[in-house]
């Protein structure tokens, strides 16, 4: 979550409007003399913002949405009675910027000009807001924060959100008279090829154009994708046409519902859960229950486990890598992967040989630098490890899906049965697809499942952390709860740790501390150097110190740090000696503090610097950062190592 410094720059860098809010609440804030300030009062003028919240850093933030060019969509979908979900289906939600507000509603944020109008309310308990303001991160109320759940720029605003239309609602031509609908005849939906656009057909009616046509295709459409009547009706009761009343729409909908009906337009309707619970089992379902059951008593120990690699992957099954950008995330899949084709241990964790297709989908030279410098790492022969550098849409595509079935299909061809795939990214194989949305998460955790089911391979698909690092793995919840394995990559004073945060079978593995060291591969054209990077384990001592290190705190601190560390560098000072009161001869470079004290106070813009340079070293000796003994100082971490 940005501090309140940091959304003032961000916000009013991207031109919104924003405005303090009273703490707490959701009023805007009063002047000094005891007005209210109003939204329009909302500015970009980051001095003033910066100086109010500095005065006030328990306010809130209010944005102004209109003259900020947005349209929020406010879904109370905490609320049993929403109705967004019904009102979604058939449309679709572009990727856009998305909020969590602190009632643990939702704020769909779209681009959208000052010329539209809208209805306050889109259906139950989701509103439209554009000419008003809602709070935004990192505003609070009850202790309870609003986040952004995604780092997506706002969509344009989708059609099929309500405006309020000011076209004439009657074509050339017509009378506003009842249009005769005794005959459906002219129901035309191409529901197999999925032609109809009920956003389109919506936009059709508002204008008044073809009303009687357009109205009875939108219903015939909502029929075949289940809608009940009930649910046709909330939408179609805003189309009324201009002169009829809400009870003449609803008469020529419904005739156009039942005749849908009777043309078999409405899907088969499973059975309801009671009916097939309560359904008398068949012999053979009985046998076969009666072998899926186990008692205490005949249970036994389960010596053997399924590990690809012990503590980390299973065989058969799925899990998401993930972490910040650059962390490098794809040497470590990478690394991993070689090591299972290979068939050797993965820095001390045993591996089970088998071929490996890695889909690099984000293309790019690199992967081949990346690949040839794992080689010439380990240095076996004829690795199975086969990588496709190009896209593919595992989300929306037969084309790909089948591509990527021809892959397993020639691998397997070639080395036997899959023991790995990664997707890499996950991102990048939903090819534009919401990572927020159940929907096409869903979708894609099927896809995954489906590849496992079909190549018996474990699925790795590397991902990206959120916004928010301590909420795991961007987007929706649905991917945790789906994979067997989740391995979080994080980075801690340039050691990155691999942790399994959630092992479904194994039992997990300590965090793994590694480096990426640079190898150079040779030179270009222009005759530089060309490097990429590959995995090594860090010592034990590195990744110690790395969780535990504190660092300087305050100005003055890092003055003097930075100014031991610039005398150590131009050899001021001497490596420590032996004896009572310091560390181990010769381990640590030491300099004189009266040194250390001229040198660091030079450096110091501040009226007192004796005062500030006392009350610094104290606390940098208190802390452990430093040490002192025999009127000699040093670092006490790896930076105030004779030799690093």
């Amino acid at each position: 979550m940005m501090d309140m410094k940091e959304a003032i720059l961000d916000y009013t860098k991207r031109g919104w409007k924003i405005f303090p809010v009273e703490p707490d609440g959701k009023k805007p804030a009063k002047r000094k003399n005891g007005a209210r300030l109003k939204f329009t009062d909302a500015s970009t003028d980051v001095d003033a913002l910066i100086a109010y919240f500095e005065a006030h850093p328990d306010a809130n933030l209010g944005l102004n949405l209109v003259d900020s060019g947005l349209v929020c969509i406010d879904v109370d979908d905490y609320k049993p009675d929403c109705k967004f979900q019904e009102f979604m289906v058939g449309k679709d939600m572009p990727p856009t910027l998305t909020q969590k507000s602190a009632s643990g509603g939702t704020h769909y944020l779209f681009e959208d000009d000052k010329v539209d109008q809208f209805p306050g309310e889109m259906c139950d308990q989701v509103d439209i807001k554009h000419k008003g303001y809602i709070l935004i991160e990192p505003s609070r109320i009850d202790g309870k924060p609003y986040v952004w759940q995604t780092d997506d720029a706002p969509a344009k605003l989708p059609s099929w959100v309500p405006r309020k239309s000011t076209a004439p609602l009657l074509e050339q031509g017509q009378t506003g008279q009842k249009p005769d609908m005794s005959s459906l005849s002219g129901i035309h939906i191409d529901l197999a090829r999925g032609t109809v656009n009920p956003s389109d057909l919506i936009a059709q009616i508002q204008g008044g154009n073809n009303w009687h046509n357009n109205i009875v295709t939108l219903v015939g459409y909502y029929v075949s994708q289940g809608w009940s009547a009930s649910q046709v009706h909330d939408v179609t009761d805003g189309l009324t046409l201009s002169g009829w009343s809400v009870d003449q729409t609803r008469r020529e909908v419904q005739m156009a519902y039942d005749g849908a009906i009777n043309k078999g337009y409405m899907p088969i309707v499973p059975k309801a859960p009671s009916e097939l619970l309560k359904a008398p089992a068949t012999a053979l379902l009985k046998a076969q229950v009666s072998s899926q059951l186990l008692y205490p008593g005949d249970a036994r120990p389960i010596l053997t486990s399924n590990y690809l690699v012990k503590r980390w992957l299973d065989r058969g099954t799925t899990s998401v890598i993930y972490g910040e950008s650059n962390i490098g995330k794809s040497f470590f899949v990478m690394d991993m992967a070689y090591c299972v084709a290979a068939g050797i241990d993965w820095h001390g964790y045993k591996t089970v040989q088998g071929p490996v297709l890695y889909l690099a989908l984000e293309g790019g030279l690199g992967m081949a630098n990346r690949l040839y410098a794992i080689q010439q790492k380990y240095g076996r022969n004829n690795v199975p490890l086969a990588v496709r550098r190009a896209p593919l849409d595992m989300l929306n595509s037969d084309e790909d899906l089948q591509t990527l079935g021809a892959l397993i299909q020639e691998v397997q061809d070639q080395y036997g049965q899959l023991a790995l795939i990664v997707i890499d990214t996950l991102s990048r194989a939903l090819a534009g697809g919401d990572e927020n949305s159940s929907t096409d998460l869903g979708r894609m955790v099927k896809v995954s499942d489906a590849v496992v089911e079909q190549s018996g391979a474990h699925v790795s698909m590397v991902h990206h952390s959120g916004k928010d690092q301590s909420r795991g793995a961007r987007g929706h919840s649905l991917l945790r709860a789906s994979v067997s394995t989740e391995i979080e990559l994080t980075k801690m004073d340039g050691i990155s740790f691999a942790t399994a945060t959630k092992q479904r079978d194994q039992e997990p593995a300590e965090p793994f501390a590694f480096v990426l060291d640079s190898m150079d591969l040779g030179k270009d054209q222009d005759g530089d150097a060309v490097t990429t990077a590959v995995v090594r384990a860090a010592s034990e001592e590195d990744a110690q110190e790395a969780k535990q290190k504190k660092r300087p705190g305050g100005k003055n601190q890092i003055t003097i740090w930075n100014a031991f560390k610039q005398l150590k560098a131009d050899n001021v000072g001497q490596a420590n000696p032996s004896g009572t009161g310091w560390p181990e001869s010769g381990a640590f470079w030491c300099i004189e503090a009266d040194q250390l004290r001229d040198f660091a106070r030079g450096k110091m813009n501040t009226p007192n610097s004796r005062t500030a340079y006392d009350k610094a070293m104290d606390a940098l000796l208190g802390s452990g950062l430093m040490a002192m003994n025999e009127n000699h100082v040093w670092i006490t971490t790896k930076e105030g190592r004779h030799h690093v």
